[in-house]
């Protein structure tokens, strides 16, 4: 006779903290470890390593995005960049880098949907559900018998 088993169901929300700054930071690795924010900063002038050079105090241009040495500053996304840049003088304000986020966000979400298919359970189907190109929710059903279900509890 075989037992009954248990399923768990677990929902993860996976939320990829500073992606728009990590996914550009792959293009310019010297600016690793350095506050760098991401935005349209509406100015032309930029370095021959694509920093912008131009963003003024007075700048009314928003902070899409920092990452977390930025944010030791007191630097934070839909902060006006003069602001910004008044409380980090050596910020490094980097332009969006649209591509790679749909590439880096198309390897997340293929890492995910192996995951869910490796982990099938017969008659309970884990569920994936990307809500934008750094979030999803996924569903997966932790399986235990009897025994092991006893077990945690003694």
């Amino acid at each position: 006779v075989s037992k009954p088993l248990k399923v768990q169901r677990f929902v993860f929300h996976i939320d990829m903290d500073c992606f728009f700054a990590a996914v550009v930071l792959r293009k310019y690795p010297q600016y690793k470890g350095k506050p760098v924010a991401i935005s349209h900063n509406g100015s032309n002038s930029v370095d021959t390593d694509g920093a912008s050079t131009g963003v003024s105090k007075s700048s009314s241009s928003e902070c899409a995005t920092c990452n977390y040495e930025a944010r030791k500053f007191g630097i934070k996304k839909g902060m006006f960049l003069g602001r910004a840049r008044a409380l980090c003088p050596q910020l490094i304000v980097l332009d969006y880098d649209f591509l790679g986020y749909e590439e880096v966000s198309q390897q997340v979400a293929s890492i995910l949907d192996r995951h869910v298919a490796e982990n099938q359970v017969t008659g309970v189907s884990p569920a994936l559900e990307q809500v934008s190109c750094d979030e999803s929710y996924l569903e997966l059903h932790l399986i235990k018998d009897n025994q092991s279900a006893r077990n945690e509890y003694e």
